[in-house]
């Protein structure tokens, strides 16, 4: 799959006349995935063209609200990826273009650049100018438009970003991997920590957490961790490390079973798996590792029950 920005004007002409799906995508959720099912279906064989905007809207608006993205650029291209789209483009969602009517929106941007076989949103879609735009303006400029309803799970209702960022947030993973159809999970780059861990004979690989992503409960989660085409299980702990009064910014800390590589440099797929308990401060870093050891029992526990997984 092939990344465009909306201030390049080369995009292939074999990408033209396709479907265009348009909408925020945070997380590529079921309900995402679902639409790229149906353009698939409505388009015929035509390529499909996701059209996405950053910064997110709301971020535009309010810059100094809470972080709340599930996902950065790099993440949400694979997942388009591994769903079949053919191209992500993604606009710059600035003065000028919060400020478009909704026909200018359509015409400048959506005709002009993509000439779409037919565009695909959700149901209640609304752009341009004050939110002025619907699907009745894209059919009555773009022809063939479908409005896809909200999906919705039997057990969790409504499938959403919001209500994923909920979850996450409550670390809730089992619920938030339902309603993304995966489990939720980060990429990151490892960074060298402070070596406190290794000291303990506990080895761990840092992960800075991204500015402006939602912020996970903070706690041990049973982790899958994957790089390089392998994965290994394990614990990982996001949050700020009370107990050593070090860390000003949330961090993740990983310990992988029965690794021994220097991860340093790599970058890993972090899936967390389940919340096991939360993050608290104790008394010394004595009576941490202690708890640290009886984590890595939880999870190993967890994998033999769920995966089959037995660890020596």
């Amino acid at each position: 799959m092939t990344l465009y920005f909306g201030s390049d004007d080369s995009l292939p002409s074999f990408l033209k006349g396709g479907v265009v799906l348009i909408g925020h995508f945070d997380g590529v959720h079921r309900g995402h995935s679902m639409l790229l099912s149906r353009g698939r279906l409505w388009g015929g064989g035509r390529p499909l063209l996701v059209v996405g905007f950053s910064p997110h809207a709301r971020r535009f608006f309010s810059p100094e609200g809470e972080p709340f993205l599930l996902q950065n650029l790099e993440e949400k291209l694979l997942s388009f990826s591994s769903l079949g789209a053919d191209a992500y483009c993604e606009l710059c969602f600035d003065e000028h273009l919060s400020s478009l009517s909704p026909i200018d929106f359509v015409k400048g941007y959506i005709l002009e650049k993509f000439a779409p076989f037919c565009v695909v949103v959700g149901k209640d879609f609304r752009f341009g100018r004050g939110r002025e735009g619907d699907i009745g303006v894209l059919s009555d400029l773009c022809g063939e438009v479908h409005g896809v309803e909200s999906l919705r799970d039997r057990d969790l209702g409504l499938v959403s970003s919001t209500k994923i960022r909920d979850y996450v947030r409550r670390g809730c993973m089992d619920e938030a991997g339902i309603l993304l159809g995966r489990w939720y999970s980060i990429m990151g780059r490892v960074e060298r920590g402070a070596g406190l861990a290794g000291r303990e004979g506990v080895a761990t690989a840092n992960i800075p957490y991204e500015e402006g992503r939602v912020r996970m409960g903070y706690g041990v989660y049973v982790v899958r961790v994957g790089y390089g085409g392998k994965y290994y299980y394990g614990v990982g702990n996001v949050g700020v490390r009370p107990t050593m009064g070090i860390s000003e910014s949330p961090r993740i800390e990983v310990h992988l079973f029965g690794c021994d590589e220097d991860l340093y440099g790599r970058e890993l797929r972090i899936e967390f798996l389940r919340r096991l308990r939360e993050e608290i401060r104790f008394e010394s870093q004595e009576l941490l590792f202690s708890q640290i050891g009886r984590d890595v029992e939880r999870a190993k526990e967890f994998f033999r029950v769920c995966f089959g997984e037995i660890f020596l």
